[in-house]
């Protein structure tokens, strides 16, 4: 028991540490500080008075179990057990609980107190004279006296026959402490199931519930006393698993499945463009996966009051309840989401830009989902109105791809927790909103086509000859503008090294989307195969978990000579990718 309680002690340590730490201690424990930034899992980000609250509290239940593992090796167990049978101290906190929510308790006070006043009034309406009113009166105020021992006589018999071992009623009280926990850990485990948790976990969970509800109801049903605690102590070990240990378990078990090869994602990092969809890395981890780890490590956190209030209340009840059974330790379509949805945490919608484009978002769509944190609106050509981001102070993650049709971004003032930023292909916005906001700002690229990036408003010089600006068939002309980047923006970018205006892609979009040629034609599905479009070498890939197509931008194309070098990513095919450096097999060999 004192190890259950040292550990239960560690626990409630680290958990202040993830209050406090949240992003951190997911990245320290999964291994993905490297992925996406540090931003792989989106943790949530609760407020700060919510972290401050929750790290008190779970500090004070620290404190709580190291006072449990004093206060078990300061008292022997024949005095611990002495103490709790013998009736309890009015001052307890046993006796004020039963005062307060015993019901019967309270009638018998309320019938004695009637009966007092009834006698005291039928006094002072008939009184004879003063001699006889004083001595009634003398015998009634010694029979309230006898009347109010009495009440408080029955009072603490009552109390004693709930609290004490050997009480009557004994087992009724101890379902009153049971029951809470078991109907909060029954509806945990329905919130398991409906979320698809592996079996393993619904297995190693529903075990351990099955018992802790048989060894309940045998300890209600159970009449005969238990002073060295058995029964008792086992239905609190499995309590008390439930309370700290079964989510760091849930945690243990998504570490141990959760797989990522980094290495091959690396190469993406290194070849591909900043903010392009193929680097996304939570993109390309197993969902499951990552889900799993996700809500495991969210089950450690505290992000709201009413969880506050539950932590509360069954860290107390258990810390009372080991109070009271001390170890004797010598023993051996894009729907209407506005309309409802208030807790959704990502919003990924993909298209392709060409024949089914996104053509509309409520401007109103995130007014009530606080909780949100990614965004992503790829293909998004037929977007005339970017909806409000206000109020979105949670946003991790904001991508806003080939956003054609926009001549205005929203306004990005309330997004202070966004930590990426990624805009392509916005050739109509002829400046940016304001970044001074985007305190929390780690990741910025605005990256293929763009306005800004030769009207002057970036670069501080016009160049309309440059590839961005060049004139296209039913576009409008790109104008000269004489606004220029406000210093405080720019110095937001250049202080996270981000990605703006680089040298770029200098090919339509247009230009690299699969057709039949590209795909059936020079490809037939065959990964890094070498091909040719319109007289220009590409690699055969799937970009953007599209189809496999011919691809003449020449990113992917390093990327693969890069995972070849390596050794990472697909086995290379000497067959196929002779052309990007795969070795002969049979060379290699001899």
């Amino acid at each position: 028991m004192l190890l259950a309680f040292t550990l239960s002690f560690l626990a409630m340590v680290y958990l202040t540490v993830v209050q406090i730490m949240p992003n951190w201690m997911a990245n320290f424990m999964m291994g993905t500080a490297t992925l996406d930034n540090g931003e792989f899992l989106l943790m949530s980000k609760p407020s700060q008075a919510i972290v401050v609250t929750s790290a008190l509290m779970l500090s004070m239940f620290a404190c709580l179990y190291l006072w449990l593992i004093v206060f078990m090796l300061s008292y022997n167990s024949e005095t611990t057990v002495n103490n709790l049978a013998r009736t309890p101290d009015p001052k307890s906190l046993s006796y004020r609980v039963m005062q307060k929510f015993l019901p019967l308790l309270k009638r018998i006070q309320a019938q004695t107190k009637r009966a007092s006043s009834n006698t005291a009034a039928a006094v002072v309406s008939t009184p004879r004279n003063s001699s006889q009113t004083s001595s009634f009166g003398s015998r009634i105020s010694s029979f309230g006296s006898q009347t109010s021992s009495f009440g408080s006589r029955t009072a603490s018999r009552l109390i004693s026959d709930f609290t004490s071992i050997e009480g009557t009623y004994h087992r009724y009280y101890d379902a009153v402490l049971d029951f809470p926990k078991l109907i909060f850990q029954t509806m945990s485990l329905s919130g398991y199931l409906s979320k698809g948790f592996p079996l393993p976990i619904i297995f190693f969970y529903v075990l351990p519930l099955g018992f802790n509800w048989l060894i309940s109801f045998y300890r209600f049903q159970r009449n005969k006393p238990d002073p060295m605690l058995v029964v008792a102590r086992v239905f609190y070990l499995f309590d008390l698993f439930f309370a700290v240990f079964a989510p760091i378990v849930m945690l243990l078990y998504s570490y141990y499945n959760f797989n990522m090869d980094r290495a091959n994602f690396a190469t993406r990092e290194e070849t591909l463009t900043p903010g392009s969809f193929d680097r996304i890395a939570r993109l390309f981890a197993d969902p499951i996966q990552v889900q799993m780890a996700k809500t495991s490590l969210a089950n450690l956190q505290i992000t709201g009051g009413e969880y506050i209030l539950v932590k509360c209340f069954l860290n107390l009840l258990g810390i009372y309840k080991w109070k009271k059974y001390p170890h004797l330790h010598q023993d051996a379509e894009v729907s209407r989401m506005d309309q409802g949805v208030t807790h959704l945490q990502y919003l990924h919608v993909e298209n392709d830009f060409q024949h089914s484009s996104l053509q509309y978002l409520p401007p109103d769509i995130f007014t009530e989902m606080h909780s949100l944190r990614f965004v992503r609106t790829g293909g998004a050509s037929g977007l005339t109105e970017y909806p409000s981001l206000k109020g979105l102070h949670s946003l991790s993650t904001l991508v806003m791809s080939i956003v054609r049709g926009l001549k205005q971004l929203p306004n990005l003032d309330d997004l202070s927790g966004l930590t990426t930023l990624y805009i392509a292909d916005a050739i109509h916005v002829h400046s940016l909103p304001s970044l001074t906001g985007l305190t929390s700002l780690k990741n910025f690229a605005i990256f293929r086509r763009n306005e800004i990036c030769c009207n002057g408003w970036a670069t501080g010089y016009c160049d309309l000859t440059n590839f961005q600006c060049l004139p296209r068939p039913n576009e409008p002309t790109v104008q000269c503008v004489s606004d220029r980047m406000p210093a405080e923006d720019l110095a937001v970018v250049e202080r996270i090294d981000g990605f703006l205006c680089g040298t770029n892609i200098t090919q339509d979009l247009e230009a690299p989307e699969p057709s039949l040629e590209s795909t059936d034609g020079v490809c037939q599905g065959v990964l890094y195969r070498e091909c040719y479009l319109n007289g220009t070498r590409g690699i055969c890939y799937n970009g953007r978990m599209q189809v496999v197509h011919c691809d003449v931008f020449g990113e992917y194309e390093k990327m693969r000579r890069l995972q070849i070098t390596r050794g990472v990513g697909d086995k290379c095919d000497p067959d196929v990718e002779a052309w990007l450096g795969c070795p002969n097999s049979t060379a290699h060999d001899e």
